[in-house]
């Protein structure tokens, strides 16, 4: 799908200058990197719709979901009380594969309350923090590669219409996948090491699908690094990655023997070989599962893995790590959670847009960006859980509520 300036401006490339124009505005002044996080934020939190009833007993009461909710919110406030302890919630939910996923409930510490709701709605306002992060991120590494306040903008509000954005502040259910995305992003920008393997295992103890999300920010941390003469080949540039998976690989196995912490498996606990093929009907739905989450940006990945074919290292481990999150994501009730963990590709992808690398005959990058956001705002933000697709915003709640 290649994108080029048209010769004579069209619709499309007015809007494009008219929304530019109003983009310098915000990036000429000072403070620019936050004000834009907060309005990608913004965007992200109206669009997602998140229902604030959940954080209430009266409004949770009248959900048709309370009883997964109150098994999910019961065990993450054990968790908050006991980080370290075997939880024991039902093996086919989420609230009984917490073992592992302990760095929301060690964030949650710093609540101060020990009220179930409170300490719930205070989980969730951690990951509405983490969206911030996650968009200021966003911007700072693509401006650190393009020096284009404009380009760095449309990257970070490319973001706030795919799943990825979104789940900083739809998910009121917890499953906290947001801080495990922004936990990734930051190992992204320029840190010492030491940092950058700390926020590496947050992300990796956030939930364990973030390790093949970090092998794909290990790509990208490469392919945007490799402007720098022969960087990938030095031995540092890969040490943090494989630091953090070592650790995390001997963390996990002492606490296993030490705590008898272990994490629920087989196809009854809602984890299989394909079992998403195997228990949906009709098994269909696994392809909006898998395509609604990046939208137009899946018509852009093949391109990104011919771009970077010559690195024969990059594309071996870009591969690599996207297939088995297609892998992973095809044998768990929750496909779309678990594919959008791939989401560093969509960085890689722009930062080849950038390059020109994806098609020499991009003029323009950032109408290329721009006409990309454009169609993704078109396409709804669906997820797909067990057979039931869930639209972002949930337009018949949405509507109830207006009338």
């Amino acid at each position: 799908m290649a994108v080029t300036q048209p010769e004579s401006p069209g619709y499309i490339y007015r809007l494009y200058n008219r929304v530019s124009g109003k983009i310098d505005l915000f990036t000429d002044s000072g403070n620019w990197k936050i004000k834009i996080s907060l309005l990608c934020c913004l965007y992200a939190l109206i669009t997602s719709a998140p229902n604030y009833l959940h954080f209430s007993q009266s409004g949770l009461e009248s959900s048709e979901f309370r009883a997964m909710f109150y098994e999910q919110y019961n065990a993450l406030h054990e968790q908050i009380a006991h980080p370290f302890l075997q939880q024991n919630g039902s093996a086919q939910e989420h609230a009984g594969k917490l073992a592992f996923r302990f760095m929301p409930a060690i964030l949650g510490k710093i609540i101060p309350s020990q009220n179930l709701f409170v300490q719930m709605c205070g989980i969730y306002i951690l990951n509405n923090i983490a969206g911030f992060f996650f968009f200021w991120a966003v911007i700072g590494i693509v401006y650190r590669f393009s020096e284009n306040k404009r380009f760095a903008v449309l990257a970070a509000l490319n973001f706030t219409v795919i799943y990825a954005g979104k789940s900083f502040f739809f998910d009121t259910f917890l499953w906290n996948d947001g801080l495990a995305y922004c936990f990734l992003i930051l190992a992204l920008l320029r840190l010492p090491d030491a940092i950058r393997i700390i926020f590496l295992l947050a992300a990796y103890f956030t939930d364990e699908r973030a390790v093949f999300g970090g092998i794909l920010v290990y790509a990208t941390y490469l392919l945007i690094n490799s402007m720098e003469p022969a960087y990938w080949k030095k031995w540092r540039a890969h040490m943090p990655f494989l630091i953090s998976i070592v650790c995390y690989v001997m963390i996990r196995l002492s606490m296993t023997r030490l705590l008898d912490m272990h994490t629920p498996v087989g196809q009854d606990t809602g984890v299989g070989f394909l079992l998403f093929l195997k228990i949906v009907k009709p098994a269909i739905l696994a392809l909006p599962g898998l395509f609604f989450p990046f939208k137009v940006w899946w018509f852009f990945f093949p391109l990104a893995f011919w771009a970077v074919r010559k690195s024969i290292w990059i594309a071996v481990v870009f591969s690599g790590a996207f297939a088995i999150l297609i892998f992973t994501a095809l044998s768990v009730h929750d496909i779309s959670r678990s594919i959008t963990y791939s989401f560093p590709a969509v960085l890689l992808c722009i930062y080849l847009v950038w390059t020109r690398r994806l098609y020499n005959g991009i003029k323009d990058p950032g109408y290329s960006l721009f006409f990309i956001l454009l169609l993704n705002i078109c396409i709804p933000t669906v997820f797909v859980i067990r057979n039931n697709l869930h639209i972002l915003p949930p337009i018949d709640r949405v509507i109830k509520h207006i009338l």
